[in-house]
């Protein structure tokens, strides 16, 4: 007899943990979800020569003008600063947080003419994902390389949190 209300007190339990496992789950990404939307409006810029003492808003402007092509005149931003431990021989992306999401959006649609310059050669710039984020798409990225390199897939590509494989032949 106790053996079968131990038993329905375990199976009551395992239940119970079943619920808040799923519910931990939701709230995890609900919280990823919030830290994404807080990022929305920056934008990571990679692959920039670091120098000590630098000023990080003025390196921005300078590439958006010369690089970019920007008129940078009403361009504003909340904070513009380097992430990450400083290590020789590793450039630190730069973080840039814009004012207004158009400027934002406006640089984001012009990037592509950051790889067709002489001073920043191998500089790119990609949107600031939540941690969680960038975990899942270094998977991602890495199966899309080994995608396209295995089974010569060239228009594999991973956009946001997802990969895209068009396997039409």
């Amino acid at each position: 007899m106790e053996t079968k209300e131990h038993s329905k007190e375990v199976d009551t339990l395992n239940k119970k943990i079943i619920d808040l496992e799923g519910r931990l789950k939701q709230e995890v990404e609900n919280n990823i979800a919030l830290e994404q939307y807080t990022r929305r409006e920056n934008l990571r810029f990679n692959n920039i020569e670091e120098r000590d003492h630098e000023d990080c808003k003025a390196v921005i402007y300078k590439v958006l003008e010369k690089e970019l092509g920007v008129d940078t005149t009403k361009i504003r931003f909340h904070a513009v600063h380097r992430v990450g431990e400083k290590t020789h021989g590793r450039r630190r992306p730069i973080i840039a947080r814009f004012v207004c999401r158009e400027d934002r959006d406006k640089v984001w649609s012009v990037r592509g003419k950051l790889k067709e310059s002489i001073i920043h050669a191998d500089a790119y710039i990609t949107e600031d994902y939540a941690r969680a984020i960038q975990e899942e798409r270094n998977i991602s990225i890495k199966t899309m390389m080994k995608a396209r390199e295995e089974h010569g897939l060239s228009d594999a590509k991973v956009k946001g949190r997802y990969l895209f494989i068009n396997i039409e032949r």
